[in-house]
């Protein structure tokens, strides 16, 4: 792995814009510049974009795309994830790999990120059958009380199905576990 700060001391935040861009003016007192027309619009017009040659920080103030250094200018303009960025731009300027605890965090984030959101889609669809289940019973017993005939896509079923009901309902309960269990732990 790629150690960031050793890949972002490597790179001059001059040249980088230089490269890409092509034009910058003379810095201002903070080190920002007027850099020509903006990757990220449709700009017509120099002088809405500006770069900070000291920081690597960049700002639109036409589309308000903005970012705090080189790495996040790169992943904008390429559309690239974090690590394909970093691996690029250490490529480029001679940077070798090294343990980054800045690259572990962000992949066990990310790791952390995937799996809670298919939790929560496997927790939708149990709520969707659970509901589907109870709401069909529900209609059933409605209807045989008002004494009409209950269309078939809408009769609940059998007694003898009611193991999907517990199936989901567990399933439900395992989920919700398991999203929550881990804020509870770092709560304490």
């Amino acid at each position: 792995m790629i150690n960031i700060q050793t890949l972002k001391q490597a790179i001059d935040p001059a040249e980088f814009y230089r490269s890409r861009i092509k034009s910058i003016a003379t810095p201002g007192m903070g080190g920002w510049a007027i850099a020509g027309l903006c990757p990220f619009h449709d700009d017509r017009r120099a002088g809405s974009f500006y770069v900070n040659v000291r920081t690597g920080a960049y700002k639109c103030h036409s589309c308000g795309a903005s970012g705090g250094d080189l790495i996040d200018f790169e992943q904008q303009v390429t559309g690239l994830p974090f690590g394909k960025v970093v691996k690029r731009l250490a490529g480029e300027y001679g940077v070798t790999a090294m343990a980054s605890p800045e690259m572990r965090e962000h992949a066990a984030r990310r790791k952390r990120q995937l799996k809670r959101a298919k939790l929560e889609e496997a927790l939708a669809h149990e709520l969707a059958v659970l509901l589907q289940v109870v709401g069909n019973r529900v209609a059933g017993r409605e209807l045989a009380r008002r004494h009409r005939a209950l269309p078939p896509e809408y009769r609940p079923f059998p007694e003898a199905h009611w193991g999907r009901e517990r199936i989901a309902a567990q399933r439900i309960v395992s989920i919700l576990g398991r999203l929550y269990q881990p804020a509870a732990r770092e709560a304490a």
